[in-house]
């Protein structure tokens, strides 16, 4: 192993005991329906309440029975719904298998920001089930990688894509309570919100290089942002250290420990922990009223953003070199590893500045390329039908 590549090692390949990919994938859910919007919100957005975003001792259960009226429940199809929790604050919870991300969780994700955006404050995603969300559904993902249905799989990467970015720059903040596995296009959700209050036993990653992908629903982008705000934050000149950090998250398919590992792996320090998993709603919801009083405004599209292209694809590629020739990475983890460096550097140009948008159209290319590969099959049907990682 040649010296100065150490940092881009990844954690050990094999999986360990109970790894959260070994549960099954998810299927799709069935027919939409969907309910009029502006008929069943009670209150408009200039009536909404902007209290304290501290967690009264009386409300520290979530009342459950709240999710169940259907007089809340305001838009839904057969995988999401979108539901008023009262003060202004809308929920959107998933209820697929696993609450795997599909197309429909996708546009009620837009639909919650866009429509919602006239009648709530805020917005709170999260669920009482066992887990935020497994990742994308696997075996849509496999259909349409073996029948070709390359314009189906585009569509949903593009939608779960602009879903996420209406999350981050779009009207309403967004409170992202994970608990469980927050797992791929989960745990993309949660990068793109406004808050994370997340359990303390959360299971998150970016987890698509297991499968022989890459995050592409904003997940490399953002952990493209992260890294060089992290480079600006620390006064240091050369990106590089820090975007070899976000490199090796991913090809590794790192998975917190903990909540606040994931603090400390993929979230920020505005970001918090819920220790009573009784009052994670609950304390989301405080907190989403908090950004309600102080008029919190989220981010806009970014058009300036530093890139290393070809010089930092060259650099990941003479490390990606060493690592497949002696063994640690195959020949189709290499060439993931290249799809990741490739957003990760701005793609095929000059060092200079990109947008956002850019890098997302970046991702989606590689992505569907990858879906593509009969080796990125072999890993999705293996995992489908073993619950575990084959290294192909």
């Amino acid at each position: 192993m040649a010296a100065g590549f150490d940092s881009l090692l990844p954690a050990p390949l094999e999986l360990k005991t109970r790894d959260p990919l070994d549960e099954p994938h998810p299927e799709l859910a069935g027919k939409r329906e969907a309910e009029s919007l502006r008929r069943r919100v009670k209150k408009p957005a200039s009536q909404m309440s902007a209290t304290s975003s501290s967690v009264p001792e009386a409300a520290r259960t979530f009342d459950r029975r709240l999710l169940k009226e259907s007089s809340r429940v305001i838009r839904k199809n057969a995988s999401a719904s979108l539901i008023d929790i009262g003060d202004g604050i809308g929920l959107v919870e998933f209820h697929t298998k696993a609450n795997a991300i599909n197309d429909e969780i996708a546009e009620m994700l837009e639909i919650a920001v866009q429509e919602g955006a006239g009648y709530f404050g805020a917005l709170v995603i999260g669920n009482l089930a066992e887990h935020f969300s497994a990742g994308a559904n696997l075996e849509q993902l496999l259909a349409d990688s073996t029948e070709g249905n390359w314009r189906d799989a585009e569509r949903f990467t593009q939608r779960l894509q602009n879903a996420n970015l209406c999350l981050k720059c779009g009207s309403l903040p967004v409170v992202a309570a994970p608990a469980g596995y927050a797992l791929g296009g989960g745990c993309e959700i949660c990068l793109h919100s406004a808050h994370v209050r997340v359990s303390a036993g959360a299971r998150m990653g970016l987890v698509e290089a297991r499968i022989g992908l890459i995050p592409a629903g904003g997940g490399t982008k953002e952990l493209t942002l992260r890294a060089l705000a992290d480079c600006s934050g620390a006064g240091a000149a050369d990106p590089m250290p820090f975007l070899k950090n976000a490199f090796d998250l991913m090809m590794s398919g790192t998975v917190s420990v903990s909540g606040e590992d994931a603090l400390r792996k993929f979230l920020s320090p505005a970001d918090s922990i819920c220790a009573d998993e009784s009052a994670r709603l609950t304390s989301a919801k405080q907190i989403a009223l908090g950004l309600i009083g102080v008029q919190h405004k989220n981010q806009i599209p970014k058009t300036a953003i530093r890139i290393l292209g070809w010089a930092g694809m060259d650099y990941f590629q003479n490390a990606i070199e060493i690592l497949r020739s002696n063994g640690t990475f195959t020949e189709h983890d290499a060439l993931i590893a290249r799809h990741i460096a490739r957003v990760l550097c701005g793609g095929e140009q000059a060092a200079g500045t990109t947008t956002e948008q850019h890098l997302l159209d970046l991702e989606r290319e590689s992505f569907l390329f990858l879906l593509g590969h009969h080796k990125t099959r072999e890993r999705i049907r293996h995992m489908l039908k073993r619950n575990e990682r084959l290294q192909n």
